[in-house]
C-alpha cells in the first residue's frame, strides 16, 4: 500500500439536471458535470475551487454516493461503486462523510447534540450501547467542544460551535474521506480560521483524506496538497498547491485569485 494511493475517485462523470419552470416544460435540461475527472489520495487535501454553479456540490453528493451519475465511474479503494443498494450503500456511504456549508441545516433543531451524535453511533452499530456516551464526550473533545454540550440544542451555539457539532457528528461514523464543502464560508472570518485550523488539526491527526470545496481560492491554497479549477461543470485546471497560486495560468483561475478575499493568514498554517 503506498503512501498517498488513490482513495476515491471520479472517472468521466456526467450530472444532468431537468431544468426548472418553463424550461423544464419544454424538456430542457441543465448540465451540472460534463465528463470530470478527479482523484483523492490517501492522507491528502484536494481542493476544489470554483464559483457557485460551477458543479463543485454536485461532485461532491456524487463522491459521497448522495447523488446518481449519469455516466462514468466512482471508485473508492478500487471498487466500483456502481449498483451498490441497501446495506452495502450505507456502508460506503459511513465511510465517505460530507460537512455541509449551512450547519443550523444539517443538525435536527428538535434533537440534542448528543442525540444527533449518539443517532450516528446506533445506526451504524459503532459502539456498544453503553459505551456511546463515552464516546459522545471523546467526540465533543475532538473538536473543542465540553462535554455538557450533549445536553443542549442547535440553537443554543454559535455558528462556529455548530460546525464542529456538524465535525464532530461526520467523524462519529469513522469516515475514510471528509468531504468539507463550503464548510467555513457562512462563518466569520475570525471564525473561519478556528475551524480551518481544526479541519487541518483532524486531518493530520486522524490521517484523514479531504476534499475541501470553496469558491476562496487562497483558502485553497492554504489548506490543500493539490489544486482542482471548476467552471461551469468541468475542470479546467489542476495544480499543486506548493507551486502557490501565482502557477495557475487559465483566465478563469487567475481571475478567481485575483477576486477572492482570505482567511489564509488568519489560520495557524505558516506560509512559506
Amino acid at each position: 500500500m503506498t503512501q498517498h494511493e488513490v482513495v476515491l475517485a471520479g472517472v468521466g462523470l456526467t450530472k444532468t439536471y431537468r431544468a426548472r419552470g418553463a424550461a423544464s416544460r419544454r424538456g430542457l435540461t441543465r448540465p451540472a458535470l460534463k465528463d470530470v475527472t478527479v482523484e483523492l489520495r490517501r492522507g491528502q487535501v484536494l481542493g476544489v475551487i470554483g464559483e457557485s454553479g460551477s458543479g463543485k456540490t454536485t461532485l461532491a453528493r456524487c463522491l459521497a454516493l448522495l447523488e446518481p451519475i449519469d455516466q462514468g465511474q466512482i471508485l473508492f479503494e478500487g471498487e466500483d461503486t456502481k449498483g451498490l443498494k441497501g446495506k452495502e450503500l450505507r456502508a460506503h456511504r459511513r465511510l465517505i462523510q460530507t460537512v455541509f456549508q449551512d450547519p443550523m441545516a444539517s443538525l435536527d433543531p428538535s434533537q440534542t447534540v448528543g442525540s444527533a451524535l449518539t443517532e450516528v453511533l446506533s445506526v451504524h452499530n459503532l459502539r456498544p450501547r453503553e459505551e456511546r456516551p463515552a464516546r459522545v464526550a471523546e467526540l465533543l473533545d475532538v473538536v473543542g467542544m465540553p462535554a455538557s454540550a450533549a445536553h443542549r440544542r442547535p440553537a443554543e451555539f454559535s455558528g462556529g460551535q455548530r460546525q464542529r457539532i456538524c465535525i464532530a457528528r461526520a467523524l462519529a461514523a469513522e469516515p475514510v474521506v471528509l468531504i468539507a464543502d463550503e464548510a467555513v464560508s457562512a462563518l466569520d472570518v475570525s471564525i473561519q480560521a478556528q475551524v480551518l485550523n481544526l479541519l487541518l488539526k483532524l486531518q493530520r491527526d486522524l490521517h484523514l483524506t479531504v476534499m475541501f470545496i470553496s469558491h476562496d481560492l487562497h483558502v485553497v491554497e492554504h489548506v490543500a496538497d493539490h489544486i482542482v479549477v471548476m467552471y461551469a461543470g468541468e475542470i479546467v485546471e489542476h495544480a499543486d498547491a506548493k507551486d502557490g497560486i501565482a502557477s495557475l495560468t487559465h483566465p478563469y483561475s487567475q481571475a478567481l485569485a485575483a477576486a477572492a478575499p482570505t482567511v489564509a493568514k488568519a489560520a495557524g498554517k505558516e506560509e512559506p
